[in-house]
């Protein structure tokens, strides 16, 4: 009866159930992967966001299949606060980022195209191409102690086929946070011309830098060489996932952009997905981003510092370099199963962390923390997660 796209075990794994049961015994946890902003205890401008909101235009439907013209404008202006130009005729608003990888995939991809995405990086992109019937293939990000995380571009040239239609990058990363370079998009554009293909740019995390280089990439909205799609919204840059809003860029040669956009409105007219209220509140709403990436930074860069003091003459845990987002990777040094170590954790200590695997890293000993999670809770977190690696030696 059901379609084949569904069928993958949605089971509860032994960690996940574990922390199921901590939760409904009301147990102190002590939760290192929290990534949602509005638990995480900041300070939101709550009566202009509310405000923003409920204005009597709320209470009129006027669809656009792009969004309505002022929501656009907002997006534009957005941009052009970094010094980066984009055409609000080439904006398009979706519910959510997922929405738009989904509009994005609709448009590129017949029945088990090919599209390649990062390793390590979010699971998101395998379910979502699984509803679309799209194949996913990934490439290799590699670490190195003096620049961190960065693309193989080798590992993109063995898996690219004649089935190949679009690459993903996200900039930066998630959960690597390695921003794209000048030198990787010049790659990258290269590599889309000579196989027709696009490119496809996540940027939620784009505003949130922690330890930047002076050669990383403002944004890909501006790049022309190819066909990109870059993709945003203001789930992180606002801090608001609440509200759903976000949007597509596109852009490249002219005659390919335009054939895009035309497929795409249709695609957009299709489902109207965006509320009303949240467009005519947008320009409110990322006016007011500062006040919330401000305190986010902050905490963000304060808790990375603290991993690399914490860690820095520890031979069990490395703090693998980042230069933005909200995550941090640790290397585990030791001989260990990362998914017995988080199991433990949790049992035992009440610490939930997210173990390597969950991002599809290569192979054994890493953890993932969210550089969001309170600082007294990171703390007693880490303490726990040091008791614990000592008790296995």
């Amino acid at each position: 009866m059901f379609s084949k796209k569904f069928e993958y075990n949605t089971s509860e794994n032994k960690i996940s159930r574990l922390l199921t049961e901590k939760r409904n015994s009301g147990v102190k946890l002590y939760d290192l992967t929290e990534s949602n902003p509005t638990k995480a205890g900041f300070e939101y401008e709550a009566v202009k966001i509310l405000e923003s909101v409920s204005g009597y235009g709320s209470l009129e439907y006027n669809p656009d299949p792009k969004g309505i013209p002022a929501a656009r404008k907002a997006v534009k202006e957005y941009y052009e606060s970094a010094g980066l130009k984009v055409s609000e005729e080439n904006i398009f608003l979706t519910s959510s980022t997922s929405e738009a990888y989904s509009f994005v995939f609709k448009l590129l991809t017949d029945s088990f195209d090919e599209i390649l995405i990062p390793s390590p990086g979010y699971p998101l992109f395998s379910f979502i191409a699984e509803m679309e019937s799209v194949t996913v293939k990934s490439y290799t990000l590699k670490y190195t102690d003096e620049n961190g995380f960065g693309i193989d571009f080798d590992s993109i040239k063995r898996q690219l086929t004649p089935k190949t239609k679009a690459i993903i990058v996200v900039n930066p990363n998630n959960p690597t946070g390695n921003f794209l370079h000048k030198e990787d998009l010049t790659g990258l554009i290269s590599l889309c011309k000579a196989n027709n293909i696009a490119l496809i740019c996540d940027e939620v995390f784009l505003d949130f830098n922690i330890n930047t280089v002076g050669n990383n990439i403002l944004s890909v909205v501006q790049a022309d060489g190819a066909l990109t799609f870059t993709l945003s919204g203001i789930s992180k840059i606002c801090a608001l996932p609440q509200m759903k809003l976000s949007w597509i860029v596109i852009n490249g040669p002219e005659n390919i952009r335009d054939a895009a956009k035309s497929r795409l409105e249709i695609i957009s007219d299709t489902y109207l997905s965006v509320g009303t209220p949240v467009q005519i509140g947008l320009s409110t709403l990322l006016e007011g981003r500062h006040h919330i990436q401000r305190q986010i930074t902050e905490r963000i860069i304060s808790n990375y510092e603290f991993l690399k003091s914490e860690f820095e003459k520890d031979k069990n845990i490395s703090v693998l370099k980042t230069e933005g987002g909200w995550y941090s990777v640790l290397k585990i040094n030791i001989k260990i199963n990362e998914e017995k170590l988080a199991y433990d954790l949790l049992d035992k200590h009440n610490v939930y962390i997210h173990p390597g695997y969950f991002f599809d890293f290569e192979d054994e000993g890493y953890a993932v923390v969210s550089l969001l999670t309170k600082k007294d809770e990171l703390k007693k977190g880490i303490h726990e997660i040091k008791n614990c690696l000592l008790k296995l030696l």
